[in-house]
């Protein structure tokens, strides 16, 4: 199983349907489990309602402003009532990642294009209709989560930067705990790449006050 299957919860009998451009890295994390019923559609149309498991919406197609707003619509129509949405989602304040990617050892070049902020990743995702949306911080992204971050509970996050069991040197400990103090003061989200919303289908009355 991979680390995104364990993350929603996927098995060899759930559908899974992957919006937007081709993503190969995200495409083979979700197929991991052998057997996987993995559907994808660039536009999301033809997708019958309410037949899919777990709706994915990747980095690329999710940094389109001209699409992803009708991308997420699909996936909330496509969705059974209960069924999981994720998205990973550029922050447009991607250059100030650079603390936490040296904390988390990540080697990744931060892109801020077409990025939101993380509170406007949320209210897009609450506006098609799911009621029930939370967000991690996923690095190095979305199809590999090897550091996972709850944003939703600051002592979860600060918990991360508590002092290790074994020396650290000055410059390592001064990073920590700026990211410790950004944790605790709810600023952490500013400092992500990206975010990974992951949100749960409502019922059709949601879906029926979000259209």
């Amino acid at each position: 199983m991979s680390a995104l299957g364990t993350l929603l919860g996927l098995t060899p009998a759930t559908r899974i349907l992957l919006l937007g451009s081709a993503d190969l890295g995200l495409e083979a994390a979700l197929a991991h489990p052998v057997g996987s019923d993995l559907t994808r559609s660039a536009d999301g149309r033809g997708v019958p309602r309410a037949t899919i498991d777990v709706a994915v919406l990747g980095r690329a197609a999710a940094a389109l402003p001209a699409t992803r707003r009708a991308l997420i619509a699909a996936a909330a129509r496509a969705l059974a009532p209960g069924g999981v949405f994720a998205a990973e989602f550029p922050n447009r304040l991607a250059a100030l990642s650079a603390p936490l990617l040296a904390h988390e050892a990540v080697p990744l070049a931060p892109d801020a294009r077409g990025g939101l902020t993380y509170g406007g990743a949320r209210r897009l995702v609450l506006a098609a209709g799911f009621p029930v949306v939370s967000g991690y911080i996923c690095l190095p992204g979305l199809a590999d989560p090897e550091v996972l971050l709850p944003l939703d509970s600051r002592p979860a996050l600060a918990f991360h930067f508590q002092p290790p069991f074994f020396p650290e040197s000055r410059p390592r400990q001064i990073l920590r705990r700026l990211l410790e103090a950004a944790a605790s003061s709810g600023l952490l989200p500013t400092m992500a790449p990206s975010f990974c919303l992951v949100a749960t289908r409502g019922g059709e009355r949601e879906l029926a006050e979000a259209a």
